[in-house]
C-alpha cells in the first residue's frame, strides 16, 4: 500500500505476526480472530515497537504520509 521503498521485508514479516490470530471458517468462509494463536510478543513495524495486532498495523500505515498520497492518487 505504501509503495516500493516505504517498507521492508521485516515490516511484511512483522505484519504477518500481527495477523497470526486470524482464521477462516472453510464452511462459511467467514474470518474470525482466535486469540489462542496470537503472537503475543513485541514487533517492530515501520519504525514503531509494540505488541501490535491488526488494528495497530492499520493505524500505523495510515499515520504515514505515503499512505494518504497513495490513496489520493488512486
Amino acid at each position: 500500500m505504501l509503495g516500493i521503498g516505504n517498507y521492508t521485508e521485516t515490516d511484511i514479516k512483522e505484519t504477518a505476526r500481527a495477523l497470526t490470530s486470524w482464521r477462516v471458517d472453510l464452511t462459511t468462509l467467514n474470518s474470525y480472530s482466535d486469540e489462542r494463536y496470537f503472537d503475543n510478543s513485541e514487533k517492530i513495524f515501520l519504525g514503531k515497537i509494540g505488541n501490535f495486532n491488526y488494528e495497530d498495523i492499520v493505524n500505523i500505515i495510515f499515520s504515514k504520509d505515503a499512505a494518504s498520497k497513495f490513496i489520493c492518487c488512486k
